[in-house]
């Protein structure tokens, strides 16, 4: 479910206006690559909550802590936002960013009804999703992202 609705998401993204997709200007590549991110994210979201059963609420935490790490760390969205010292803009994109991420693994999470019982503190969540998601994009940038462009000749753009 999270590898549909992620590619519903990066039907809605464009690198520079010429291809669909977020991650490069060619609509196959930029699926293709988007298919690790999303697998490695929805996987750890899936054993996290196999392991520590979070209430959706939690969930929602997580996910916004990974959310950040596009929007601070990998595209800079956030950051520019919060360079410029405008309130409103920095707090519309890190919301934006948030609702991306939650309707690719958030919702899937309360639709399979995954969700548990146990609550935790939401800065250590937010935090938890944040180093998560560092730790699994360096994966994906390290790992899968060299493998897959050697073996489907994916150029940088």
């Amino acid at each position: 479910m999270v590898l549909g609705l992620g590619f519903v998401v990066e039907l809605t993204l464009t690198v520079d206006g010429t291809g669909i997709g977020g991650m490069h200007p060619r609509t196959g590549a930029s699926m293709i690559l988007g298919f690790g991110d999303y697998a490695l994210l929805g996987g750890a979201l899936w054993f996290l909550q196999r392991r520590v059963g979070l209430t959706l609420g939690g969930v929602c935490w997580v996910v916004a802590g990974v959310a950040l790490t596009e929007g601070l760390v990998f595209t800079g969205s956030l950051l520019a936002a919060v360079a410029t010292g405008d309130a409103l803009a920095s707090a519309l994109t890190g919301a934006y960013l948030a609702v991306l991420y939650w309707s690719y693994l958030a919702v899937p999470v309360a639709l399979l009804g995954m969700t548990g019982h146990r609550r935790a503190n939401s800065l250590l969540l937010l935090t938890a999703g944040f180093a998560g998601g560092i730790g699994l994009r360096t994966i994906w940038g390290l790992v899968y992202a060299p493998l897959v462009s050697t073996a489907f000749g994916i150029t940088p753009p």
